[in-house]
């Protein structure tokens, strides 16, 4: 046999085998903000096919956190996706297998990445500010609440509470002086369920920080700015 002849007949396996592939692109987002309303993170991949490799002989699974995922395909069948249920987690991981034959050749099949990647989850920011009327009168001061809500852990505790002046001035320390904390620590808050941290002023005009410290990875500390202050009356507001 010529060589001529050797590479006339093998050139078409060749070229065969080297268009029967598949290519996964992961198109999962590598973080989204928590929204346990929902709870339902989008799971994606787009694929791009040899010529030898027709739609309908694809297949792509997701795996996430290790269990599997359908997948449902466009009509061109290049994008794969579904909506991923988790609630009250900082992470979970993504991997895709795609599956697929060709006629004449073996089934074959491809994971991507070849480790799967861990999407974040991420505690949306908590409250900032805080403004407490103290508008109607009061002989033994005046209450306030802020609400927290944390959403990416099971259970978060909050170990300790601190009223803070926003700065070192005299006139914020001085404001800071008429506020205390009422609520006892620590304060146990579950997943996506509201817990109030519960104050105290014994002046109508002050202000400070409210500092919690938890066991929360995602927030091991947060400052919430809690100003006391009587609303401005519809008639002054009006002048």
């Amino acid at each position: 046999m010529s060589r001529f002849t050797y590479l006339v007949g093998i050139l078409p396996l060749v070229l065969g085998v080297s268009a029967c592939d598949v290519t996964v692109q992961d198109q999962t987002p590598t973080q989204f903000t928590a929204n346990n309303q929902l709870g339902m993170y989008p799971i994606k991949a787009e694929i791009a096919r040899d010529t030898l490799v027709s739609p309908d002989a694809v297949i792509v699974t997701a795996f996430v956190n290790h269990q599997p995922l359908a997948l449902e395909a466009d009509r061109s069948a290049t994008e794969w996706q579904a909506l991923y249920p988790i609630r009250c987690h900082d992470s979970f991981t993504v991997q895709f297998r795609a599956a697929w034959t060709v006629e004449g050749l073996d089934s074959r099949y491809k994971l991507v990445p070849e480790k799967p990647q861990t999407v974040r989850v991420i505690e949306p920011p908590l409250v900032k500010d805080v403004k407490i009327d103290t508008s109607a009168r009061s002989r033994k001061g005046w209450d306030g609440v802020v609400h927290y809500a944390f959403l990416t852990e099971p259970n978060t505790q909050i170990s300790s509470i601190d009223i803070e002046p926003v700065s070192q001035q005299p006139a914020d320390v001085e404001a800071a002086r008429p506020i205390s904390v009422t609520t006892s620590t620590p304060v146990s808050a579950s997943c996506g369920m509201p817990v109030d941290i519960t104050l105290l002023s014994k002046s109508p005009r002050a202000h400070a920080d409210l500092v919690i410290h938890t066991n929360n990875p995602s927030v091991p500390q947060w400052r919430t700015e809690v100003e006391f202050a009587p609303e401005p009356s519809v008639r002054s507001a009006r002048s």
